[in-house]
Parts: structure tokens; sequence; C-alpha cells
């Protein structure tokens, strides 16, 4: 049987043991070695109390599945939750239209688990983020101002024989895409 190691930097050095070890033949299967409640680098427990005491249980178990996580990513898996897309998904490889081809997927997948009930979602509305950004004082453009923005420089594109010419300053952005409302 062939398999591959897999010890995530992010854990430490192994003294001993493995942190995974993904079966490649016939499939793909990870097995995961026991992984406990310490930081990531093996060193003291996490979730420690205000006073310096040990951690709770919910914070050990916490960091067991963090650390976890960490193994599964790193032979290759995605763990239902975490959502990455780009070069951080397949490595440095690809173009610009590969990137949107992965955003989508992975917004696909966001809102599968989140119908599913894999993650948790807010409080119920559509309202939900547009109202936390707004309450955190950030600046966003909806959909409307993505495509008013997306028209605009696809119609400076068309003037010079292009597909489009984006803008490069945030302000010009901002501009352009309008306030939602």
């Amino acid at each position: 049987m062939s398999y591959e190691i897999v010890n995530p930097a992010a854990l430490g050095r192994p003294r001993g043991w493995n942190n995974g070890m993904l079966a490649t033949e016939g499939g793909r299967v990870l097995f995961v070695a026991g992984q406990i409640g310490v930081g990531g680098d093996g060193g003291g427990a996490v979730g420690r109390d205000e006073a310096g005491g040990a951690p709770g249980l919910a914070a050990q178990f916490g960091a067991a599945l963090a650390n976890v996580a960490r193994v599964v990513r790193g032979a290759g898996g995605v763990v239902r939750g975490e959502y990455v897309v780009g070069w951080a998904k397949r490595g440095p490889s690809g173009v610009i239209g590969t990137n949107k081809a992965d955003a989508a997927a992975t917004v696909a997948l966001m809102r599968e688990d989140l119908g599913a009930g894999l993650v948790a979602g807010g409080r119920g509305g559509r309202g939900d983020l547009a109202d936390l950004l707004r309450e955190r004082g950030v600046c966003r453009v909806d959909h409307e101002g993505w495509n008013r923005l997306d028209a605009h420089e696809t119609a400076r594109g068309k003037a010079q024989d292009r597909p489009r010419v984006k803008l490069c300053s945030v302000a010009e952005m901002l501009e352009v895409a309008g306030r939602p409302g």
C-alpha cells in the first residue's frame, strides 16, 4: 500500500509518531492520530482562563479539533465551515479566470453547507451581513454597484479593443459603483 506522511508544520515536529497517514492506493483515506488540546506548536494548553488557570474542556476540545483540521488540510482536504479559493486552494497555479471558477464553486459549497445546517448562519435574514458591515463601519458595494463597476470597466476596455480596463484606485471604484441603497 502506498501512503504519504502528513505532518503539518503548524503542529510542530512529532516525536515517535505522525499526525496523519494518507493512503493513496485505490482512493484517498486519511488516518489521523489522536490530537490533544494543546497549542499547534505542541506548547502550552490553549484557552486558559483569565487567572491563567487550566483550560476548560470546551477549549481543549476546540484545540484538538483545530489540530485535526490542520492534518486534514495538510493532506489536501477541506474542512466543512472553512473555505478557501485561489492559490490557497490549489497552490500557485492558474489565472484570474481560474480564481473566479474557484470562488463560484466555494460560494456554492458555502450555500450548500448553510442549507444543510453544517455551519452557523447568523440571525437568519438576508440583511444580516449588510447590517453587520454597517454596524462595523465597513464600506461595501452591493451587487448592483458591482454591476455598474463591471459595465464601466467593460466599456473602457471596448473603447481600447480589450475585454476590460480595470480601475486601479478604490476611490474611483467606489465613485462608479455608488453606495448601496
